[in-house]
């Protein structure tokens, strides 16, 4: 996961240093409670455990933390705001 993240990360630098006119943006997330990977983040009282045990908010991430962060993005709000990797992790990368 960290090697296609660190991929991600490389490709959306260069897109927003060549991408003249164009507002790019990279949301990577935490481990959310959905049907990824089986569901297991969701199922699986020990890993969500682990999972809330290793962020600050103290939770796993439940897919309208993901989507209100889109929301945001997409009002509008952010005009000036371009090539921007925003973390929506709770804490998890901390």
């Amino acid at each position: 996961m960290k090697g296609a993240r660190r991929g991600a990360d490389a490709l959306h630098g260069t897109g927003a240093r060549t991408a003249r006119h164009r507002r790019q943006r990279h949301r990577p997330g935490g481990a959310i409670e959905t049907d990824f990977g089986g569901g297991v983040v969701r199922d699986d009282p020990q890993v969500n455990q682990f999972v809330a045990s290793s962020t600050a908010m103290g939770r796993a991430g439940l897919p309208d933390d993901i989507g209100g962060a889109i929301r945001s993005l997409l009002t509008g709000d952010h005009q000036w705001m371009t090539g921007q990797r925003i973390e929506v992790s709770g804490g998890q990368s901390l």
